[in-house]
């Protein structure tokens, strides 16, 4: 009877010993499967982590550039919504050649720039009219107009010495001009004391008259010269710069423009190189003379003037003695001339 119960107690002792050896490596698998659904976890959270914070970036940028080039008006407008388009590259290649032709400046070609032959054959115009010498009445009683003028003259026009700019910037003897810098070149020789008509003013009250209502005509953006000649050449009030139209400028020339008193010969020349040393440069001039002058003196403004071509608007006063000289000197600037006549006696 004992050697059986020995038998049971060593055949439990070997089926612990089994199912101790069955239930064993259980936990090691457990254990190797937690460290690597950790490891795999953690990486998986990083890699996550990495790729929400590249779309966060461009998302950033994306907002940020629509901010820039639209101005901020269509997220402003949509609540902060940006939209992004997708185009295929068909259709960003149409759109920069689009932009290409959009940007590009039209080019004029050398037949187009060529002037048509009734351009290149039009005349100086005068400025009351087409190939007309312009004539008006003199304003401030200076009475009617001469008799015996030409075809082209106009008996009744808008009126000389008024002195306003009209549709111009400004105007002298009823001449108008534009621009910002004016100079005025003004015959003040002997012959200008000779009397108008029958009157008592004299050619020298009546270029006061007009200069003088030019200037105050200005508009006060403007900036004016005043260059006197007869045998040389002088700035009106010694004052040789430009002289600002506003209050103050008007005031000055107020004062100095009733002192021009005639005297000497007619020698332009010096007082338009007195002009052209202006800096900076006028945009208009006017040249009025009462009297010849040497007809060589309008190659050599022609010179001063080559590399500028800055319109010089001239005037012949009473006398047509210098108007060949004076319309060459008008049309190789690309300026008018204009005579105004004389009064009745």
């Amino acid at each position: 009877m004992p050697q059986p119960q020995s038998d049971n107690a060593s055949n439990e002792a070997s089926t612990g010993d089994a199912s101790t050896a069955d239930a064993s490596p259980a936990p090691r698998w457990h254990g190797r499967f937690r460290r690597w659904f950790l490891r795999a976890s953690m990486s998986a959270a990083g890699l996550s982590l990495l790729i929400h914070l590249i779309l966060w970036a461009a998302a950033a940028v994306i907002y940020v550039g629509g901010m820039q080039a639209g101005g901020g008006g269509a997220a402003q407008a949509g609540g902060g919504v940006v939209g992004v388009a997708v185009l295929t590259e068909t259709e960003l290649g149409g759109l920069q050649d689009a932009a290409l032709n959009s940007e590009s400046p039209a080019i004029m070609s050398s037949a187009d720039a060529t002037p048509s032959a009734a351009e290149e054959e039009l005349p100086i115009a005068d400025v009351f009219g087409e190939q007309s010498d312009q004539a008006g009445s003199l304003s401030s009683g200076l009475g009617s107009l001469s008799e015996g003028l030409g075809a082209g003259d106009v008996a009744t026009g808008s009126g000389l010495g008024s002195g306003g700019a009209g549709g111009g910037a400004a105007s002298f003897f009823g001449v108008e001009a534009r621009g910002t810098r004016f100079a005025y070149i003004c015959d003040v020789s002997g012959s200008m004391d000779a009397g108008v008509g029958s009157s008592e003013r004299r050619r020298i009250d009546v270029l006061k008259s007009e200069l003088a209502n030019s200037i105050k005509a200005l508009q006060e953006n403007a900036r004016f010269f005043v260059a006197l000649f007869s045998s040389d050449a002088r700035p009106l009030g010694a004052k040789l710069e430009w002289t600002k139209a506003d209050e103050s400028g008007k005031a000055w020339a107020k004062k100095v423009v009733p002192l021009l008193s005639p005297e000497g010969a007619t020698e332009p020349l010096n007082a338009f190189r007195m002009v052209f040393g202006l800096r900076p440069r006028p945009e208009a001039i006017y040249f009025m003379t009462d009297g010849e002058f040497n007809p060589e003196y309008a190659g050599a403004i022609q010179r001063l003037n080559a590399d500028y071509k800055i319109p010089i608007h001239c005037i012949t006063f009473i006398s047509r003695e210098g108007e060949a000289t004076m319309r060459r000197i008008a049309a190789d600037s690309g300026g008018t001339y204009t005579h105004v006549p004389g009064l009745l006696p």
